[in-house]
């Protein structure tokens, strides 16, 4: 885990370039079997909410035999190291420094790179596409963004502003060491006027002592030594080109100078300036700090550009404080200064006096002439010096004010350079704006082309169940129809075998016909056989009563023949009758279902008819939407494709910027690392 944690700082910083990581989960030992794969981008990393300082991701497993869904959450956790000078000893090596100065997991952030820090912020700021290449955004917007973001990274663009933030830096350094040497100068000039204050005071002594009246002092006011002034102003012209011919000669480019003063304090006022320096450049870090600068936020390009901008400003406005404090102390050194000098003019006139008074006096002592005339030497000494410490402070304020020209004109170009980057943020911001405005109404749309896909799956689900439904309806049609067929043939063989009962007793009713018709005869026989026999019986009445008997059992047998055929005859007629009304019921019935069969199938025909135009409906219906929605994903598929590929580039771009922000970041803190070393060897250079 250690080189793996190696690895990912290695990589998060840009110090190689690397863009998907492999995790392998093996068993134990020196042969393990791999157990799980996991992988993933560094641009899944997401920040979290409650420490910014901290990013995550979730990984589902690549590849795992024992369980599919195994799942593992990574922590990258980036902390920030402050570097304090005074706590360290200053005997350390460089690389105890930078050990303790890179122990961190992720990055060292010391009170040194605020420089770097400052640089990267610029050049994220740079790295901001122009207006002019994101104007565009129609069927060719990915590959117009992509110049956009080649354009917008060039190396002439970047080395530009490198080098005006370099002059910047720079400036305000040369800035805040002139400020302390002016402080210095101050403290120098403040102990040099208490001493001529104590030296004038030493001379009032000496005249009050010698009791040298007022009116004497008058009297020889005429008499001052023009010579001892031609002197002195022969001095002050030959210190003056003195002075311009080493200004000329010892100038540099970056504006940098030296207040010439006396050789013992040249030492003290270095280390007074580094020090001081170091706790400007400490002030700054804090009060840059202050604004929230983190190595995680660098997708927020106008905070740290802002960040520059204002802690410039602050840096000239402080500037322009001191200087304005220093040209009032300045004034009021030099109006001390020359009342002093008026002072010491007007005790050497004095002192003049005596002296002419002294040559016409006899008596004066030989002591006090010779310490009057050693105390005028070394108070006309140090208003020599004093002068020419006032000139070279003239100088140096001279040279401030040019550098401080020449700052403002920086700090207006870098405010135009800021005006134009955060221009073309802000545009880059908008097309940003318009590609997730455009990224969401295509999300949108094929949100509503899955929404018409479920509906469409479930009007085809709904169809297919509609679709079964009439399949099923057309079964139990199907099935009522053969029913209705089978009763219909049931019906019909009931009335082939009606019929033929019916033709049966037709035959019959014909027999019996016949036989009616046959004893209609016999009967009509009988009548006139009985006729004829009551004929003869009334012509022969003499045959005797036996032959009576006979013919009477004769006649009576006939009758009662006769009887048992009508009766026969009569059950004959109702059996045909009941025969002709059980066929006529029977027809009736079978007519009555005839009809009402023919009457279910026409119904059901129809409504077959009617449902299978409504299933082929469904059907079209279903195949038009299928052909919609197939149309829509192929289209949201195509533009989710373009939208990858632009995220893909950006990603890329955003990779690129972090290597490289890292990359400088990691160059200015060995150079800071550098120049502490340098320091502290020079520092201990100075002690010995």
């Amino acid at each position: 885990m250690v080189a793996f944690s190696s690895t990912l700082y290695r990589a998060k910083t840009g110090l190689f370039q690397a863009k998907r990581f492999q995790i392998h989960v093996n068993t134990a030992g020196d042969y393990g079997k791999t157990v799980a794969v996991f992988e993933f981008d560094l641009a899944e990393l997401v920040p979290l909410l409650n420490d910014s300082s901290k990013e995550s991701v979730r990984l589902n497993v690549t590849k795992c035999s024992d369980d599919p869904r195994a799942c593992i959450s990574l922590t990258l956790v980036s902390s920030r190291v402050h570097y304090d000078s005074v706590s360290h000893d200053k005997e350390k090596s460089c690389a105890e420094d930078s050990a303790s100065e890179l122990g961190s997991e992720m990055s060292a952030y010391t009170s040194y790179s605020c420089a770097s820090s400052l640089a990267s912020t610029c050049r994220r700021n740079v790295e901001s596409p122009a207006p002019s290449q994101l104007s565009g955004f129609g069927d060719a917007k990915a590959s117009a963004i992509r110049i956009a973001g080649h354009t917008a990274t060039s190396d002439g663009v970047l080395i530009a502003t490198d080098n005006e933030h370099d002059e910047l830096v720079k400036a305000v350094q040369i800035l805040e060491t002139q400020l302390r040497e002016s402080e210095a100068e101050n403290v120098k000039l403040d102990a040099t006027i208490e001493q001529k204050d104590r030296e004038i005071e030493r001379l009032t002594k000496i005249v009050a002592g010698n009791g040298v009246s007022n009116s004497d002092v008058d009297r020889n006011v005429m008499q001052v030594d023009f010579l001892i002034y031609m002197e002195l102003r022969e001095q002050y012209d030959a210190l003056k080109l003195e002075h311009d011919a080493c200004t000329k000669e010892t100038a540099r480019p970056t504006g940098i100078f030296k207040i010439a003063g006396a050789e013992s304090d040249e030492e003290l006022i270095k280390e007074e300036i580094n020090t001081m320096t170091e706790d400007f450049i400490d002030d700054a870090f804090k009060r840059y700090s202050a604004n929230g600068y983190d190595d995680t936020q660098e997708t927020h390009p106008s905070r740290g550009q802002l960040s520059d901008v204002q802690l410039l400003n602050m840096t000239i406005n402080e500037l322009n404080l001191s200087k304005s404090k220093l040209e009032d102390q300045l004034r009021t050194y030099q109006t001390a200064i020359e009342q002093k000098d008026e002072e010491l003019h007007r005790y050497s006139i004095a002192l003049q006096r005596i002296k002419s008074a002294r040559n016409d006096v006899d008596g004066v002592d030989s002591f006090i002439e010779a310490q009057v005339h050693c105390t005028l030497e070394t108070a006309l000494s140090d208003n020599k010096r004093l002068e020419k410490q006032i000139l070279d402070f003239d100088g140096a304020m001279t040279t401030m004010e040019e550098e401080k020209a020449r700052l403002s004109a920086q700090l207006r170009r870098a405010e135009r350079a800021t005006a134009a980057a955060r221009d073309e943020f802000l545009t880059a911001q908008k097309a940003l704006g318009c590609l997730e405005s455009k990224s969401q109404s295509l999300s949108e749309e094929l949100q509503l082309a899955d929404q018409a896909r479920e509906v469409a799956e479930e009007n085809v689900i709904v169809a297919e169940a509609t679709i079964g439904t009439l399949k099923q309806q057309l079964r139990n049609v199907s099935d009522q129809l053969h029913t209705t067929q089978y009763e219909l043939e049931s019906i019909r063989e009931f009335q082939s075998v009606s019929t033929a009962a019916l033709e049966e007793a037709a035959a019959k009713h014909q027999r019996l016909d016949l036989i009616w018709n046959g004893v209609k005869i016999e009967n009509e026989r009988l009548q006139a056989r009985v006729e004829e026999l009551e004929f003869q019986l009334s012509q022969s009445e003499v045959d005797g009563d036996e032959k009576t008997k006979e013919l009477q059992m004769q006649v009576h047998e006939i009758n009662r023949e006769a009887e048992a055929l009508r009766k026969e005859l009569d059950l004959l007629r109702a059996s045909t009758t009941q025969i002709e009304i059980d066929s006529h019921d029977r027809e009736k019935h079978f007519q009555e279902k005839t009809t009402a069969h023919l009457r279910i199938i026409l119904e059901q025909s129809q409504r077959l008819g009617s449902e299978s135009m409504a299933c082929e409906e469904l059907s079209t219906r279903f195949q038009e939407q299928i052909e919609q929605t197939q149309k829509i994903s192929e289209k949201l598929g195509t533009r989710v494709a373009t939208l990858q590929e632009e995220l893909d580039y950006f990603q890329e771009e955003l990779i690129e910027s972090k290597m490289k922000v890292a990359q400088l970041t990691q160059d200015n803190d060995e150079l800071a690392i550098r120049n502490r070393q340098l320091e502290k060897d020079r520092a201990l250079n100075t002690k010995k």
